[in-house]
């Protein structure tokens, strides 16, 4: 709904809802049922590789190009929820997002294919090149950010991680806005963290966009997705 919060919905709902219909809950087998009786198609799952309340018709398997799958084990001991070859087993395709520093793509492409894209900055950053900046982000690998605006040429002069998803408090909000007045800088931050964020605060949003190295490649495969599944009104839900 238009009037959602952030703390009705989560951050990454939000910003998906700016693209197309959403719905979210912790039930996502009601979820979709839900979407379907309002007349969704086509159900497009976020994170829902291991869920297994849905029978997919195709799922992606995506993969950082610089952080890849860390110490490859299973949590506790690493940051798999599951052998990356059982993940790839139930996968249309992979994608591999950036430069593959890890050398994964010898490894993945004996299970899936692989197709190749990168994050771009959107035009957000171009007003910021040049200027000075004081960034924060409380998203996954928040560095990531902080090093793709230096690159853009945005002089970082101070930078403060957070939490992914964290909620920022008032005390936290007022120093942010305190250590960029201080360095003479503008705040910066991201679309996720900027939802997070009360609608007045002065900051400059940069986002991304995923920019794929051959469209011709993921719109053959999303053609024969589609031609071989005969999609429908309608979803297998077990």
């Amino acid at each position: 709904m238009p009037d959602d919060t952030v703390l009705q919905t989560g951050d990454e709902a939000l910003l998906l809802s700016e693209v197309a219909t959403t719905w979210t809950g912790a039930d996502r087998a009601a979820s979709a049922r839900s979407a379907i009786a309002a007349g969704a198609e086509f159900l497009l799952m976020d994170d829902g590789l291991q869920n297994p309340l849905l029978e997919k018709s195709a799922s992606l398997l995506v993969i950082d190009g610089v952080r890849a799958f860390g110490n490859c084990l299973v949590f506790p001991a690493g940051p798999m929820r599951e052998p990356v070859s059982a993940a790839a087993s139930r996968c249309l395709a992979a994608v591999l997002i950036g430069p593959d520093v890890n050398s994964v793509r010898d490894e993945i492409q004996k299970c899936v294919p692989v197709l190749d894209a990168d994050l771009m900055q959107s035009d957000g950053v171009a007003p910021l090149v040049g200027k000075r900046a004081f960034v924060f982000s409380g998203i996954a690998f928040p560095e990531k950010f902080f090093n793709t605006l230096q690159r853009s040429g945005v002089e970082i002069v101070g930078k403060k991680p957070f939490p992914d998803h964290h909620v920022f408090t008032a005390s936290e909000l007022i120093l942010l806005e305190t250590a960029a007045r201080n360095l003479n800088a503008m705040l910066v931050t991201t679309p996720k963290d900027a939802v997070r964020l009360p609608k007045a605060m002065p900051v400059q949003v940069v986002g991304v966009k995923l920019l794929w190295k051959s469209e011709v490649e993921i719109e053959t495969l999303l053609d024969r997705l589609i031609s071989a599944q005969n999609l429908y009104s309608g979803a297998d839900i077990s």
